[in-house]
């Protein structure tokens, strides 16, 4: 059987996190590298097809520009709050409750 999740570094990455599986910093980058060159894309397309409702004539290089200067903040953003919930989430796991679920994986 095939398993389609992405593959673990080593045994002590994959038991990370409470015991659940975490991404190696290579996956973690291909998926956020991923996720902004399709971001991209669609923003450029969107903009390009939207734009011309509005009467707005905007050059393809100022579009690009427009684009690059939003995926920057989209992606300061996006690091950020997940930054921000990392945080949370250790205030908010008491390690009570990170042990019980060890407990009932491993049962």
């Amino acid at each position: 059987m095939t398993d389609s999740y992405p593959k673990w570094t080593c045994h002590e990455c994959a038991m990370k996190d409470g015991g659940r599986k975490t991404q190696s910093r290579k996956m973690s980058a291909v998926e956020t590298l991923s996720n902004t060159a399709i971001g991209f894309m669609i923003a450029l397309g969107t903009q390009i097809t939207v734009f011309p409702w509005f009467e707005l004539s905007v050059p393809i290089h100022d579009n690009i520009l427009l684009t690059v200067i939003f995926t920057v903040v989209s992606v300061v953003r996006g690091y950020c709050v997940r930054r921000l919930f990392n945080k949370i989430k250790k205030r908010i796991t008491p390690p009570q409750l990170l042990l019980s679920e060890i407990r009932e994986r491993t049962d």
